[in-house]
């Protein structure tokens, strides 16, 4: 009886924390797998595998397996390091969905190499020390974040759960190096949110527009009631950036590997709508209001319908292409920099024709057909 309580409390703790994953992020371990092993099966598996007996959890990325040793006094926090920890960094981060691709080029090497013919643990040992793919694979799984995002987890599980105190135990002796690595987690998180945490570590973005103004509140704190105008817009793809256009005196552009604020001043924005700038028809047409002024918003979208096409407005996009051309050319051709800047002088040169021909193509889309 005993036993079946202390499996259903562990059950509960996995599907409360289930829930938790999937109302912050849309996104729950869905391949990784849970094994609790008794303490026999535990030493046997570690002699099979070649682990060290001593360690009370392990995560085999090769079949996306949590193990616990059941009789662990941090069995809880084992759990949220090896399952949730591991386990959702290796089905969800760009990083850890990198590492099981390695994986699986390591799997069909060892495979090719042994074929069907039986073969010792020191076989396979030697044959990985000599191969690349298991070479990256340790160079990459030994990358801190790889298990400080695991400690991590343990840390933010433990307050939703009340067991800070038992973090505090099992980490009284960490070394200082790993110390400080967790440190600058938690002060992420604490500076600009848990979803500003996750999607810096490659995980991937499902969002509406309730999540992005409770992700922004969290990076700019008070300045998101300056805002005249935020609207989502672009491809809202997980793994893309978050694309934002903003209206404030306050918040200023800003751009780092998963998030784009493009940002005016609102006589920059009254200016740039009246010349049909195309940075700003396009959030303002196909994007999604996230906070600000309805009306407004709406206004300006008619505006941009309605109002007369001027030669200061095609004036204004042809001297915005040479203009983004000439800074293109700044660098190598083969450069990143070098392609969005002839991109953008190429949009703002087919907003230009368009506008002198009468017709208002406003979007991206609708110029490059």
């Amino acid at each position: 009886m005993e036993r079946i309580t202390f499996y259903r409390k562990l059950s509960n703790v996995v599907h409360w924390a289930f829930q938790h994953y999937q109302q912050l992020l849309n996104i729950h371990p869905r391949r990784t797998k849970l094994q609790i092993l008794s303490g026999n099966q535990w030493e046997h598996f570690c002699e099979r595998l070649n682990f060290d007996a001593g360690s009370k959890g392990i995560f085999l990325s090769r079949n996306l397996t949590a193990y616990l040793l059941e009789d662990s006094e941090f069995l809880q926090l084992n759990l949220f390091h090896e399952y949730f920890g591991h386990g959702l960094f290796y089905e969800y981060s760009k990083q850890g969905k990198f590492m099981e691709k390695l994986e699986r080029r390591l799997a069909k090497e060892e495979k090719r190499f042994f074929g069907r013919r039986r073969f010792t643990l020191e076989e396979l040992l030697k044959f990985r020390e000599q191969n690349p793919y298991f070479k990256l694979v340790q160079k990459v799984r030994n990358d801190s974040l790889y298990e400080t995002f695991a400690i991590w987890t343990e840390y933010y599980l433990s307050e939703l759960f009340d067991i800070k105190d038992e973090f505090e135990q099992k980490y009284s002796q960490m070394p200082e190096e790993a110390r400080e690595s967790l440190e600058q987690f938690i002060s992420f998180q604490k500076d600009y949110g848990d979803l500003a945490l996750f999607y810096h570590l490659g995980f991937p973005k499902y969002y509406d527009a309730k999540k992005v103004k409770q992700l922004l509140t969290g990076i700019f704190k008070d300045k998101i009631n300056s805002a005249k105008l935020i609207v989502l817009y672009g491809s809202r793809r997980p793994y893309s950036d978050i694309d934002l256009f903003v209206v404030s005196k306050e918040i200023k552009d800003f751009r780092n590997d998963w998030l784009d604020v493009y940002s005016l001043t609102p006589d920059e924005f009254e200016y740039s709508v009246s010349v049909f700038r195309i940075s700003v028809t396009d959030p303002l047409l196909t994007g999604e209001l996230v906070l600000g002024d309805e009306n407004y918003f709406e206004q300006k979208r008619k505006q941009l319908q309605e109002q007369p096409i001027t030669q200061e407005a095609i004036y204004y996009n042809l001297i915005k292409s040479k203009e983004q051309k000439r800074m293109a050319r700044q660098f190598p051709r083969n450069s990143k920099e070098y392609q969005i800047g002839m991109g953008y002088a190429e949009t703002y040169l087919k907003n230009a024709i368009a506008l002198k021909q009468g017709k208002r193509k406003l979007t991206r889309k609708s110029l490059i057909r």
